[in-house]
């Protein structure tokens, strides 16, 4: 069971009207289990993926109801696909474990000729959506790239953009340490509800023309700390209480360093790069926002009483970017901005 140092906070789970879904339950009664002999992933299955092997994804890998799928370090996955125009995915229904070290992490990616500049915002495979029955998602010096694009039917996101990664229940518990993300179409993580602990990761070139690095939503708790943040479209981390139910969403956001972020999202009262907004509460201290589109700001619609924000630093090298920062305080109400 993963433990977690931080607040001691109830949860709840609660979706959007425009991300309500209906997809298989999980229960699969042919699940392969991955030996030895096992070099393309597809359909459900169950087992450990084994050190410095590669492995095909040739279509969506579904990890049922109570099973798990443990990726030891050194492994390569490859989203190859069937030819189709969607990409394929990691579905999870039970707990996907990536078990990268530092000497060896694990790559999930595309074939090597489809690593390109021009494919960054391609969205050429979905990364990992999880249905509000997935239990654990645990990603450690894990490399994912290319991620995004059309979900296909009977998936968590079918018919919609996805996310890098996707989680819909407070049950579901997801760590993620020391690993990068780079090139995804939309948000890199959207959790809906749960327990999150994000430490020590690099996220690049997130969000084509929108889109947020994590977009947090209803009764989602936990830390997002010592991370990188790079040429983000629009928020780095936008914490929010957005959606149905009786216990906020509470995130503390400290020790993260935001670089040119905001530049790709369009209008002038975006590219807050740290956004509390909807009724989130939680903190903000000891980021470091150099060069961006705005500084952090907290909308009149945040928990206003409970957001603590200080301690951050702003750099810019133009007077025209100083000029944008919303004026550091130490009360909360010196950065709320309307909507």
């Amino acid at each position: 069971k993963v433990m977690f140092a931080t607040l001691s906070l109830l949860v709840f789970a609660s979706c959007r009207k425009d991300e309500d879904v209906v997809i298989d339950d999980g229960n699969q009664s042919d699940v392969v289990t991955i030996d030895e002999n096992t070099t393309h992933l597809e359909g459900p299955m169950r087992g450990t993926l084994t050190s410095g092997k590669t492995y095909y994804l040739t279509g969506d890998l579904i990890v049922p109801e109570g099973e798990e799928i443990i990726v030891e370090e050194c492994v390569t996955i490859i989203a190859e696909g069937d030819g189709g125009p969607i990409g394929p995915e990691i579905t999870v229904h039970g707990s996907f474990i990536s078990k990268g070290t530092e000497s060896c992490p694990n790559l999930f990616s595309v074939p090597v000729n489809m690593r390109t500049e021009a494919n960054t915002f391609a969205g050429l495979w979905g990364g990992i959506q999880c249905s509000d029955k997935a239990k654990l998602v645990y990603l450690k010096w894990t490399r994912m790239e290319y991620l995004g694009g059309e979900g296909g039917p009977g998936t968590p996101r079918a018919g919609s953009i996805r996310y890098g990664l996707w989680t819909l229940s407070s049950d579901t518990e997801v760590v993620i340490e020391d690993c990068h993300f780079y090139g995804v179409k939309d948000d890199v993580y959207r959790p809906v509800g749960g327990k999150i602990n994000l430490m020590r990761n690099t996220f690049e070139f997130c969000g084509e023309t929108g889109g947020d690095g994590l977009n947090v939503k209803a009764g989602t708790v936990g830390n997002i700390a010592y991370n990188v943040f790079y040429g983000s479209a629009t928020n780095a981390f936008k914490p929010s209480n957005e959606g149905d139910g009786t216990v906020q969403s509470n995130i503390n956001v400290y020790n993260n360093t935001i670089l040119n972020g905001g530049w790709r999202r369009p209008g002038m009262s975006r590219g807050a790069n740290i956004n509390y907004e909807v009724g989130a509460r939680g903190a903000a201290f000891n980021n470091i926002i150099v060069n961006c589109k705005r500084g952090i700001r907290i909308l009149e619609t945040a928990d206003i009483p409970n957001v603590s924000v200080d301690h951050n630093l702003y750099y810019a090298h133009y007077q025209e970017m100083v000029d944008e920062f919303i004026d550091l305080g130490e009360e909360p109400s010196k950065y709320i901005i309307k909507k």
